[in-house]
């Protein structure tokens, strides 16, 4: 099994304009004078603490309230946080693309670290389920085990307790219990080497993946019998 590694990110860009005007326009509707960016850093501070769910978003709607002297409910609060994870056409088809080339290749499994919040990471997953339907089956827990039945696996940072990517990883790789032996091959920036790995490779991808280079590359490197493992 060849195992590829990339960031959520890639797959999906976020649109933090979004989430700046949503809460610009609620905050209007109370007759408060806030415009987005003042909203958004303010939440900056609170987004270490929410990626390893040490904060709930309910006390952080609380707080937004108290800071900003609003009445937001928690429900609109949350709808102009998860706004900017809105998933647009162009990443959805690019997850249709891997979907279907992975139906063919059953000796691939992506591996896609996720350092977001419990919030935005299901309402991310809420609107995969259209390409993807069993998405969530590949989200890694702490009673997942190797025998994981998918072939997009979901790694997040809520999961491992861990503030970067290649800490994340480490965990995903041990309570999987990926074989180093076996080839694994990374996309994402973060993670441009792996300790213990027999057969590892690093290739530099856009932020944005672009679906046809990164088949390509994974394609070629079968055809040359190059860290696959064949």
């Amino acid at each position: 099994m060849i195992t590829v590694i990339f960031s959520l990110g890639q797959f999906i860009s976020s649109d933090v304009k979004k989430l700046k005007d949503s809460f610009q326009t609620s905050l209007a509707q109370e007759n408060k004078e806030v415009d987005g960016e003042t909203v958004w850093n303010w939440i900056i501070p609170y987004l270490p603490r929410l990626r390893l769910d040490q904060i709930p978003l309910e006390q952080l709607c609380e707080e937004f309230n108290t800071h900003f002297s609003s009445s937001l409910t928690f429900a609109d609060f949350k709808k102009n946080f998860n706004s900017m994870s809105q998933v647009d056409a162009n990443s959805l088809h690019r997850i249709e693309q891997f979907r279907d080339y992975l139906s063919e290749r059953s000796d691939i499994r992506f591996l896609i670290v996720s350092h977001t919040n419990t919030s935005q990471f299901d309402f991310i997953m809420d609107q995969l389920e259209q390409v993807l339907p069993a998405c969530r089956s590949g989200v890694i827990n702490n009673q997942s085990t190797s025998d994981l039945d998918s072939q997009m696996l979901f790694a997040t940072s809520m999961y491992s307790q861990c503030e970067k990517h290649p800490d994340t990883l480490k965990r995903a790789i041990t309570q999987l219990e990926i074989d180093l032996e076996k080839p694994i091959i990374s996309f994402l920036n973060t993670i441009n080497e792996l300790n213990d790995a027999a057969d590892f490779t690093y290739i530099q991808a856009d932020p944005i993946l672009n679906t046809e280079k990164v088949i390509e590359e994974l394609d070629e490197r079968q055809h040359c019998g190059l860290s696959l493992g064949f």
